[in-house]
């Protein structure tokens, strides 16, 4: 073995996910130790979370990885010529095409799931047509209310040179498509490498998932859900009310602490508002942690007494770890959580919650948690056998002829899908278009709102300008007025006592004339009586 191609390496900011990435690896390489191993990523290479994905799947030197951007556009062409989706992969050399594990082959009424049915099986439908063998690796099954989702389901159980679910629930989804058993085998994240750590007396591990996120929720279910919890601290959640509850059980008891693990950023609100619940009341023994890697998340596992999770690999690395675990799980999850636990040999470590059950999902988990350190011995066992028969299975893998008429059905139901795709990357497209219009609008009648706003408090300006000059004019014009008549009544005044001024002057003249003439006639007198003057 040459070269082996898997499709499609994982790239989230869920730990989880890239666990199954490592894991894959190190299966990969225990069956074929000197095989180039290409992990094929899909419309992954300008995603957020690529820095922190790539390290999972480029363990050693023999080993790359190739970014494919899935165009609805090219569908058809790539079932039509099924060697040119290999050479757009660069994985035309290829011995062997693998199946990454997963939960993305299902279908709901609601959630056809086109995308992932197409794109996810074309890879086996391309190797059978190129007579390349193929491996499907353990992943979750189902349910399907579509018939085309659970036709592929059976198509790809039946065509592939090895196939296996991971979960005993999806084995009996399939069983009953198939007619046939179907193998149940460990996750790949069960071959990752365990971290030793120091177990830490009374600590106590939560790692939570909301039940209003995941990808078997339509876009538009899990954005209502995340608005409707997110407006209350998803207090109203049962996720917050089942952890809250059984967070408290473990705290009545003195010296315990939890740590509560942010396995994906979508579990930190929740995460954040349990805590916080819980911090007044037990103050330094609560407290958040988000791990920066799979080996410091194996690290805090393994460090607990226990972990109690909803989250599917924090169960499974928890065992990597050495540590058992309680799992809880929501149905809108799927049956995956249920099956794990069943493979394992270990169902009473499930709880299922819902709102008819809380008390009692809770009540169980309490009495369960007494009798966890049975988990592990039984759980160990059962996973050491079933590592070992599925090396060995992998090593010897035989390539087999698919039937044509499977071919030629499978062929048939990734044309339509691929139709499908093309309508809905149209609609896509026209709704990004009537988004972009309708956002420019809201743009335009902002605008024209402000504006409205600034003409409106220019006119009230202006009328208050208005209103103030007038009022200006008619008090200029009232003290006018005042002037007038004070100006008026100084000229008549003024006319008065020049009236009177030459009245005094008329007066003073003609007593100055008077006297002039008494003197006159005095000084006459005297003269006649002979008086000196």
């Amino acid at each position: 073995m040459n070269k082996v191609s898997i499709f499609f390496g994982h790239v989230a900011g869920n730990v989880g996910d890239i666990a199954i990435n490592e894991g894959e690896h190190r299966l990969l390489r225990a069956a074929f130790p000197d095989a180039h191993l290409q992990f094929v990523t899909l419309r992954a290479a300008k995603s957020q979370f690529i820095d922190f994905a790539m390290p999972s799947m480029q363990l050693d030197d023999n080993t790359s990885v190739v970014h494919f951007m899935p165009q609805s556009i090219n569908a058809t062409g790539y079932v039509a010529a099924p060697e040119t989706f290999l050479e757009a992969c660069t994985a035309s050399d290829a011995d062997l095409i693998v199946l990454a594990a997963g939960e993305h082959v299902f279908s709901y009424a609601n959630n056809t799931n086109t995308f992932n049915l197409f794109w996810r099986t074309l890879p086996l439908y391309v190797a059978k047509r190129l007579g390349i063998a193929v491996i499907s690796m353990p992943a979750t099954y189902g349910p399907f209310e579509t018939s085309p989702g659970a036709e592929l389901a059976r198509l790809v159980a039946k065509m592939a040179d090895d196939f296996s679910v991971r979960d005993v629930a999806s084995s009996t989804e399939i069983a009953d498509l198939v007619a046939e058993p179907v193998l149940v085998r460990p996750d790949p994240a069960f071959w990752l490498t365990s971290v030793r750590a120091k177990r830490q007396s009374g600590l106590y591990v939560f790692a939570m998932r909301s039940e209003g996120w995941g990808i078997r929720l339509n876009k538009a279910l899990r954005d209502e859900s995340t608005e409707q919890f997110s407006q209350d601290n998803y207090r109203d959640s049962l996720a917050f009310q089942y952890n809250l509850a059984v967070a408290k059980e473990i705290l009545a008891t003195s010296g315990s602490r939890i740590t509560f693990a942010i396995q994906t950023l979508a579990d930190e609100e929740l995460s954040a508002s349990v805590v916080k619940a819980l911090a007044d009341d037990y103050p330094g023994r609560v407290s958040l942690y988000r791990p920066t890697s799979i080996a410091d998340y194996l690290l805090l596992l393994g460090s607990a007494q226990c972990v109690i999770t909803s989250r599917f690999h924090a169960v499974i690395m928890a065992i990597v770890s050495g540590t058992p675990a309680i799992a809880s799980y929501f149905p809108v999850h799927g049956h995956k959580m249920p099956g794990l636990l069943a493979l394992l040999d270990s169902k009473k470590h499930c709880v299922e919650i819902t709102p008819d059950n809380l008390q009692q999902a809770v009540l169980q988990s309490v009495e369960v948690l007494a009798a966890t350190c049975n988990m592990l011995p039984v759980a160990n066992a059962k996973l050491q056998q079933l590592r070992t028969e599925y090396i060995a299975n992998l090593s010897h893998v035989v390539i087999t002829s698919a039937d044509s008429a499977d071919v030629l059905k499978m062929s048939d139901i990734l044309v339509r899908l691929a139709a499908e795709l093309m309508l809905e990357g149209i609609q896509a497209s026209q709704n990004k278009v009537s988004r972009q219009h309708a956002s420019r609008l809201k743009v335009v009648q902002a605008d024209t709102k402000n504006l409205q706003k600034r003409l409106d408090a220019s006119v009230e300006d202006l009328n208050v300008y208005k209103n103030k000059s007038t009022q200006t004019v008619q008090q200029l014009q009232k003290e006018q007025s005042v002037l007038e008549q004070k100006l008026k009544d100084s000229l008549q005044q003024l006319e008065l006592l020049t009236r009177r001024e030459v009245s005094m002057k008329e007066q003073n003249a003609f007593f100055q004339e008077l006297y002039e003439d008494a003197k006159a006639e005095s000084q006459r007198l005297k003269r006649m009586l002979g008086i000196p003057i």
